[in-house]
């Protein structure tokens, strides 16, 4: 779902790429083969099984992305997670496993009157002219 993109996903490997490979740790991208591309991480995007993806993050350190299948399963193995929400509030659908203190769940800071939306047509990150009616 394009609203689920992460606009930003570049800019955050540029920015903690050099401090985390200090450390070693290398970033791994996992999703479907329609993943953006990000350059700098190690793309497994389309070739890995639920299995498969199941093992790679139950052996992360941290697993940042959005609202989806993956956050769920880092839950499960209560792997520290940061899950960005954008058509769907984390008060509903946040990662159900894992501890809370090991969960964070990022959502927009609506103005008074704006809620979720999933309209395909919908240009969310531009300026609007008027407030947007709530549903």
């Amino acid at each position: 779902m394009a609203a689920k993109q992460w606009d930003m996903a570049q800019e955050f490997v540029n920015i903690v790429k050099p401090k985390l490979a200090e450390q070693g740790i290398e970033l791994l991208h996992i999703g479907d083969s329609k993943e953006v591309m990000l350059s700098n991480v190690f793309r497994v995007c389309g070739q890995t099984n639920n299995a498969q993806m199941a093992f790679l993050i139950s052996n992360s350190l941290l697993h940042i992305g959005i609202d989806s299948y993956a956050a769920h399963l880092s839950g499960i193995f209560d792997i520290p997670t940061v899950a960005l929400y954008s058509v769907s509030s984390p008060k509903l659908c946040r990662p159900y496993f894992g501890t809370e203190d090991k969960t964070i769940c990022l959502e927009p800071n609506f103005p008074e009157g704006h809620t979720y939306s999933i309209n395909p047509n919908e240009q969310p990150k531009e300026e609007e002219k008027e407030p947007a009616k709530p549903w």
